[in-house]
């Protein structure tokens, strides 16, 4: 009887112990999910504010120059910040570029310098008295990443 008495408070303390694992096991997935889903949400805030910056001028037809190489001065420090030093490099790079502007002066305005930015700025930031306004024709972004890969802008005439 002694035996039989030793062996249920042996089986009692194994389940006890699987019980006490079985919700350890549980917590742990639990906040694991709760921090994987946290972190998630985290990122898409991030892309979303990343993203915001360009979508800003989505549609607008008021656009100046300054905006314009603002805009690229942003993409720029992006492709730096990947450690980008050619076109198209990564899922990250973002191009720049305004479509009717005569040869190669409007495309990728993310790799100008200071001088170029200086000489665009003095060429389209008036006509006479009168300023000069672009319009956003395009804002896409990359399916993996959802961030923002190419900008286009129209000179309005």
């Amino acid at each position: 009887m002694e035996n039989a008495s030793h062996a249920l408070l042996i089986a009692g303390g194994v389940l006890i112990g699987v019980l006490i694992l079985t919700i350890g096991v549980y917590l742990y997935t639990m906040f694991g999910d709760g921090s994987a889903s946290l972190s998630d949400q985290l990122t898409q805030r991030q892309t979303d504010e990343f993203n915001a910056q360009f979508y800003k001028y989505e549609n607008l037809e008021t656009i100046r120059i300054h905006d314009i190489i603002s805009v690229a001065n942003l993409a720029k420090q992006n492709n730096l910040n990947y450690e980008y030093t050619s076109i198209n490099e990564g899922p990250y790079y973002i191009t720049v570029t305004i479509s009717n502007l005569s040869g190669s002066e409007g495309a990728n305005l993310e790799t100008i310098d200071t001088e170029k930015s200086n000489e665009l700025l003095s060429k389209y930031s008036l006509n006479g008295s009168t300023p000069i306004n672009f319009k956003c024709t395009e804002v896409t972004f990359n399916e993996d990443t959802k961030r923002v890969n190419s900008i286009t802008f129209e000179k309005i005439d």
